[in-house]
């Protein structure tokens, strides 16, 4: 806008337009619809951004709400049952794959240092690319499943594109339910164990003492 705000605005085909209100103030990272048009997802706010995801329609009902954390860039898999949020260009790399069937991340992965990324044309595997000349090392691609599995790694001493070829998406089935398997990165990790002081653990007292009375 002119005084340096951003925020999403919907129209439908008629010219209808309506300014959306986010719960959380700040820019918009990135914004993505759904293959099937019916919802959208949404990346947005000050450091670190929340995500979204919304309905399509006039409303724009927040459907689930996927909490801040250091990412910028969606994208959604052809079919529509996957989708990642990621961290890319100047955030660390993070790569979380999601099922939108379930709305839970199946796996979070490091994927530093990514120029191109895009899925499959199946929604099967999903691209990331280091590329040549936007950085001189460690050039090369990588595909993983929807699941965040690592299918495949090629190192290339110089890459200046990975793309895949189109293909139409009546072509090929959408993956089965055996594609969105949890990963054990994806796994709720255990809490932090509680410091304790070596005085105060057990089997005996530290320095010496205890001594056993005969």
């Amino acid at each position: 806008s002119y005084d340096g705000a951003s925020g999403p605005m919907h129209m439908d085909a008629s010219g209808d337009a309506s300014v959306m209100r986010l719960p959380k103030e700040g820019p918009i990272h990135d914004v993505q619809w759904a293959p099937d048009s019916s919802e959208f997802l949404a990346l947005f706010g000050f450091s670190p951004p929340r995500a979204c995801l919304f309905s399509g329609g006039k409303g724009h009902k927040v459907l689930h709400d996927f909490g801040d954390d250091a990412r910028n860039t969606v994208c959604w898999a052809p079919h529509g049952r996957s989708f990642i949020l990621a961290g890319f260009g100047n955030l660390g790399g993070e790569l979380s794959f999601w099922d939108r069937k379930t709305l839970r991340c199946l796996s979070t992965v490091d994927a530093h240092m990514t120029v191109a990324f895009e899925w499959s044309p199946d929604s099967r595997a999903f691209l990331t690319a280091v590329l040549w000349p936007r950085l001189r090392v460690e050039n090369g691609v990588k595909l993983w499943s929807p699941s965040g599995a690592l299918l495949q790694h090629q190192p290339h001493d110089e890459l200046t594109i990975a793309a895949w070829r189109p293909s139409p998406l009546a072509a090929f089935d959408p993956p089965g339910d055996d594609c969105f398997v949890a990963r054990p990165s994806a796994a709720a990790k255990p809490p932090p164990k509680k410091y304790v002081p070596p005085g105060a653990r057990g089997g005996g007292a530290a320095g010496g003492g205890g001594k056993k009375s005969l």
